[in-house]
């Protein structure tokens, strides 16, 4: 079964590119064109159910790395976001010299433009992986 994966994608080809490749995958995949469209900006409180995140992944793409989406990301977190951090990265074409360090020292993992699909697909087994270690088993 697939990951619920929600990405944050300002460009309307790329999300779908994106999206179609994920969906084919076998993933179920929530595209936002604006990161405000995230439940978690209209609540002061994540309202995800006690045991779960809303999605299991998140990727959020940019040009500006360190102060849109990781303020997104870090605020997510402090309204008690259930994901956890590294199961949520960063997309960018132009890390500048550190901030892919600095997301990472956060948690976060990073995907550098441009990426290959194939690359992605890995990551998200690694979230999946994370997840089944952090979460105990279903009887």
């Amino acid at each position: 079964m697939g990951l619920r994966i929600f990405i944050f994608e300002e460009d309307p080809s790329l999300l779908r590119l994106l999206t179609l490749f994920l969906e084919k995958h076998g993933h179920q995949v929530q595209g936002m064109l604006d990161p405000f469209t995230c439940p978690i900006y209209q609540q002061e409180r994540c309202s995800c159910p006690a045991t779960s995140p809303c999605a299991e992944a998140v990727i959020v793409n940019t040009r500006t790395p360190l102060h849109g989406p990781l303020d997104l990301l870090l605020d997510q977190d402090r309204k008690g976001c259930k994901l956890p951090r590294g199961n949520k990265a960063i997309m960018c074409a132009s890390f500048l010299s550190g901030q892919e360090e600095q997301i990472r020292q956060f948690g976060f993992a990073t995907i550098r433009k441009p990426f290959r699909l194939a690359k992605i697909e890995e990551w998200l087994s690694s979230c999946a992986s994370a997840l089944a270690v952090s979460s105990p088993a279903q009887s």
